[in-house]
């Protein structure tokens, strides 16, 4: 097995959740939904690592529990458990019933992903600059939740990681060349959609869904080629023309489900309806 950091050959096992989230939020216990429907317990929610690599990597999430917030560490972060769910979707089958079945994921098909994190991973790891920080949007929000509260949202179609602990709301468009930023959306999660949860806790939930559900779609139609100039100690983020891409009823609809909500009444995003039931 090759290592997700580096491609060498893998020597142990790597919590693709950490196990400091899993201890605090007692996830031990608890179920994560994967793309075949069905259910895998997040002790079992693992990736081949180097020891090496591994503990590299464990001065990000080192941080990150001590709430220390650096953007290119939080994006790079959302980048592995991304790729660690890819990596193992693709060692699951489809219809865990029949032993003939195809994976759920070839993971050769997001290889290009794969190598653009171990470029990022590389870089991170030798004190190089990134510019910007991260090559996608990092949101850094206060949470609707209570501090005793987890909610984790991994959306493959968008390319979005969601996770909300610690009384924080992490929100990550991994391949939006910062789009989202530039289209200044927090104001909208501090100024409207935070304020719509009341006590209750779907509606806790489902307000910090729904925003990023949304705002992963946008950037999801606005999406574009990444590309990067490399120099000696640098990486930059080069601008790139956006096209806007058609928006569609029914592929929103199932990015909704992806979210863990339904989409009752679709207003092309003035005064959308959702339910507010979450799966949990």
């Amino acid at each position: 097995m090759k290592c997700i950091f580096s491609n060498e050959k893998a020597d142990t096992e790597e919590h693709i959740i950490p196990k400091w989230l899993q201890k605090k939020y007692n996830l031990y216990n608890q179920l994560l939904t994967i793309p075949n429907g069905t259910k895998i317990p997040y002790t079992k929610v693992k990736i081949p690592v180097r020891s090496d690599d591994n503990s590299i990597f464990g001065k990000i999430e080192k941080n990150i529990s001590e709430g220390n917030y650096n953007i290119e560490e939080i994006y790079l972060w959302g980048f592995k458990i991304h790729i660690g769910l890819l990596m193992m979707d693709s060692k699951l089958k489809m219809n865990r019933k029949e032993c003939n079945s195809d994976t759920i994921f070839n993971i050769n098909d997001f290889q290009v992903q794969l190598e653009l994190f171990q470029k990022l991973y590389s870089h991170w790891k030798d004190g190089k600059k990134t510019i910007p920080g991260s090559i996608g949007s990092v949101f850094i929000l206060e949470s609707t939740l209570d501090e005793n509260q987890f909610d984790f949202v991994h959306c493959i179609k968008t390319n979005t990681i969601l996770i909300s602990f610690n009384k924080v709301f992490l929100v990550i468009f991994l391949y939006d060349n910062n789009d989202a930023l530039n289209h200044d959306i927090e104001n909208s999660w501090n100024h409207d959609y935070k304020n719509r949860a009341n006590t209750s806790k779907e509606e806790k939930y489902i307000a910090q869904r729904v925003w990023a559900c949304e705002n992963s779609y946008h950037a999801y139609k606005r999406m574009r080629d990444i590309h990067l100039k490399e120099t000696d100690d640098t990486l930059i983020l080069q601008k790139t023309e956006t096209i806007i891409k058609d928006y569609s009823e029914d592929e929103y609809s199932k990015v909704c489900k992806m979210f863990g909500i339904v989409l009752e009444e679709y207003n092309n995003f003035v005064a959308n309806k959702y339910n507010i039931y979450v799966e949990r």
